[in-house]
C-alpha cells in the first residue's frame, strides 16, 4: 500500500471527484471510470477508492514510497488479465467471461510484491452498439496510452495469437518508439483452453518461435533465498526486446509439472 501513497496524495487534490459508494465493493485500490470519452460532454469520470485505500488517503508519503514499480496489464477482454493479477497480487479480483474491468483499475501488490503497482485496463474488443463504435475505439486508445505512459513494465496477455493481437502488439511497440522510452515488454501466452502437451508444443513452434522468431531462454528468480529457473522465450521486434512466457492451466495434461517452457496457472 505504501507504493500507492504518491498517487493518493495527487488524488487528494481531486477530492471533489472522488466518489464514495457505500454499496459498491471492489478489491481494487483505485478505479478511474474512463468508460467513454463522449460522456465527458455531460459528466466527469468517477474515481472510486477501495476500502483498504479510503483510510490511507491522508497518510503522509515518504521518499521511499516513490521507489515502486508500475506494471500495466493490457490486452483484449477475457484473456485472463485479472486472473493473472490475482496470482501476482495475492488478492481476489473479479474475473470470468461475464466480468469486465472498468477503465483504469489500480491495485498495489501484497506481501513480497508490495512495492509494485499494477494497472489493469478495460479489455479491448468488447462488443458495443454500432452507433458507439467510434467512441469505443477512441476510449480504448486513450486507456492504452495512459497505461503505457504510466508504467515501466508492460504485460500483454493473449490466448491463441490472432491478427488483432499482433496489431495491438505493434501499437504498443510504436508507442515505445515514439516516446523513446525504455519499457520492459512481456507477452503472456495464456493457453488456458489448450489441453494436450502436443498442442502446446505446436502452438509454441507456430505462434512464438516462428511468428516472433523467439528463442528459448532461462532466467533465475530468487524469492526468500529460494532460487528457481524460469523458462521463457525472447525475441526482438523493431529493435525492442520482448519476453514471452507460456502459461497452461493446471488440471489439463498440458499443465502437468515438468513440461518444458510452461508456467502453471
Amino acid at each position: 500500500m505504501a507504493a500507492l501513497r504518491p498517487i493518493l496524495k495527487r488524488l487528494e487534490k481531486l477530492r471533489d471527484g472522488i466518489k464514495q459508494e457505500t454499496n459498491f465493493v471492489t478489491p481494487y485500490d483505485i478505479i478511474i471510470r474512463i468508460n467513454s470519452i463522449a460522456a465527458l460532454q455531460t459528466t466527469s469520470w468517477d474515481i472510486i477508492l477501495g476500502q483498504n485505500t479510503k483510510d490511507s488517503i491522508s497518510e503522509l508519503s515518504t521518499p521511499a514510497d516513490n521507489h515502486g514499480v508500475i506494471v500495466s496489464v493490457v490486452g483484449s477482454y477475457n484473456r485472463g488479465k485479472s486472473f493473472l493479477l490475482n496470482q501476482f497480487c495475492n488478492i481476489e479480483l473479479p474475473n470470468g467471461n461475464l466480468i469486465h474491468t472498468e477503465g483504469i483499475s489500480i491495485t498495489a501488490g501484497r506481501d513480497l510484491a508490495e512495492n509494485i503497482i499494477f494497472i489493469d485496463t478495460a479489455g479491448t474488443d468488447t462488443p458495443i452498439p454500432r452507433d458507439k463504435l467510434d467512441d469505443k475505439k477512441a476510449t480504448e486508445a486513450l486507456l492504452r496510452e495512459i497505461a503505457l505512459y504510466l508504467c515501466s513494465y508492460i504485460i500483454i496477455v493473449v490466448n491463441r495469437l490472432r491478427a488483432t493481437n499482433q496489431s495491438y502488439i505493434q501499437q504498443v511497440l510504436k508507442h515505445c518508439e515514439n516516446s523513446n522510452s525504455n519499457k520492459n515488454i512481456i507477452i503472456v501466452h495464456n493457453l488456458m483452453d489448450v489441453q494436450t502437451i502436443e498442442d502446446v508444443n505446436k502452438i509454441i513452434k507456430e505462434e512464438v518461435e516462428s511468428l516472433f522468431g523467439a528463442k528459448p531462454d532461462i532466467m533465475k528468480l530468487q524469492v526468500n533465498n529460494m532460487s528457481n529457473d524460469i523458462k521463457f522465450f525472447h525475441s526482438k521486434q523493431n529493435g525492442i526486446t520482448l519476453r514471452h512466457f507460456i502459461f497452461a492451466r493446471d488440471g489439463f495434461e498440458a499443465g502437468k509439472m515438468g513440461i518444458d517452457n510452461l508456467l502453471m496457472v
